[in-house]
């Protein structure tokens, strides 16, 4: 489970608003030095993340440091199918064109393109489909404790 702290900005009935920090942790990382956090921090866009979370957590208010998780079978599936769906549209597609067609080399890269489009048109409809799916959901684990202010590095409670 892939987890990172936020603030409850707002609670629904099973859902909450939550914004998510994404500031590097500590002042060695931001000054580059220690784990690597800060080289890669500048590469990201920082800021605050707001996003709808599942909730079974009674008791939460706006203001309350919470855990947030993301399941990284998830995470894997869902980057597997944006990076290879299209890929794989775009070569089919192009050696169809030429195997298939014997077309010339405009024709083969016009079916690569097409193949392309209906590889972003097949990550759409995927994306549809498990958007209202729970396991593809952030959801908060638990009320975050207070932890050293250090680099930022939860263990998981079991």
């Amino acid at each position: 489970m892939l987890e990172e702290r936020a603030r409850v900005l707002s609670v629904g009935a099973a859902t909450v608003w939550v914004e998510a920090d994404r500031s590097i942790g500590c002042a060695k990382c931001e000054a580059g030095e220690g784990c690597g956090g800060g080289v890669l921090g500048r590469l990201v866009k920082r800021g605050n993340s707001r996003l709808e979370v599942s909730n079974e957590i009674a008791g939460l208010s706006p203001g309350d440091e919470v855990v947030i998780g993301f399941d990284e079978q998830a995470l894997l599936r869902t980057s597997l199918m944006a990076y290879l769906v299209p890929l794989v549209c775009l070569f089919a597609a192009a050696l169809a064109a030429e195997f298939l067609l014997s077309a010339p080399d405009i024709i083969v890269a016009g079916a690569g393109l097409c193949g392309l489009l209906a590889g972003y048109f097949l990550l759409r409809h995927f994306g549809e489909t498990v958007s209202e799916d729970a396991r593809y959901r952030p959801s908060v684990l638990r009320k975050a404790s207070v932890v050293n202010e250090g680099c930022r590095v939860y263990v998981p409670k079991h």
